[in-house]
């Protein structure tokens, strides 16, 4: 499973693992919109992704955007594949907080 959400009382964490692609965007989708819902800080781990595609891309900047209108925290936690962080700047996303949790 490309994607999973894990929740404890004060951080929803999304992790992303493997090549994550437009056939995940709608789980993905759900999982953020689930995660922005509850209200707490929301971490993205990353360090088990080997591939984003843009699509999952616009979801995670969609959902900071959300999380700082709504008052929330949201950062990526951990290591960032350096596959990953290339492709982040190249979209345009390498602004988003990273917490080394």
């Amino acid at each position: 499973m490309p994607v999973a959400l894990d929740q404890d009382d004060t951080i929803s964490r999304l992790q992303l693992d493997g090549e994550v692609d437009i056939g995940a965007a709608l789980e993905l989708k759900g999982l953020l919109v689930h995660a922005l819902a509850v209200g707490q800080e929301l971490r993205v781990r990353l360090d088990g992704a080997t591939a984003l595609d843009i699509t999952i891309f616009q979801l995670l900047w969609v959902a900071q955007r959300e999380a700082a209108r709504a008052g929330m925290e949201f950062s990526v936690e951990g290591q960032v594949p350096a596959e990953i962080a290339l492709a982040m700047a190249d979209a345009g996303l390498d602004a988003f907080p990273v917490n080394p949790n």
